[in-house]
């Protein structure tokens, strides 16, 4: 569990560990400023406490990239951490940025425990995404791992399109 309060307080210090410039470019923060005269407004915060700063105009391509995997986000000055939930009910665009998503029970080849996890195919990526956290034993799945025991279906519902 991350300690959000310690987050918040490094976050205010130090700022962000990455700060996103352009889609898919993630520098260091004294560069984004240095070089490309950005500083960070919204601060996306990772499950392993890593955290990335983007300004509000890339914040859904920010979203993007590791959109199972965010636990929080804050504005910048203010530095108070909400859940990530509640980012995608102020920018819900951020969760429609793609063109397919679909449940999937996987197996976990560390442990071999079946749980649910989404493969999700991102606009702006040239192939799927897939990556999971086992719920059993905290193991990363990735790509390569990825073993599909039932496909549960396509939700109408969180079927992806602009």
């Amino acid at each position: 569990m991350l300690d959000l309060q310690a987050l918040e307080k490094r976050i205010a210090s130090r700022g962000a560990d990455m700060v996103m410039v352009s889609d898919r470019v993630l520098t260091t923060k004294s560069a984004a400023w240095s070089l490309h005269g950005i500083r960070a407004e919204v601060v996306f915060i990772r499950n392993d406490g890593w955290t990335l700063g983007v300004t509000k105009d890339l914040a859904g391509s920010a979203y993007g990239l590791y959109p199972s995997l965010w636990e929080a986000w804050l504005e910048l000055p203010t530095c108070r951490a909400r859940p990530i939930i509640k980012y995608l009910a102020v920018d819900p665009a951020a969760a429609r940025d793609y063109l397919w998503r679909r449940e999937v029970m996987i197996e976990c080849p560390e442990c071999e425990t079946v749980f649910k996890a989404e493969e999700i195919f991102y606009r702006c990526d040239p192939f799927p995404s897939y990556g999971a956290e086992c719920t059993a034993c905290g193991y990363m799945i990735t790509e390569s791992e990825w073993l599909v025991v039932k496909v549960l279906g396509e939700n109408p519902e969180t079927k992806g399109g602009k």
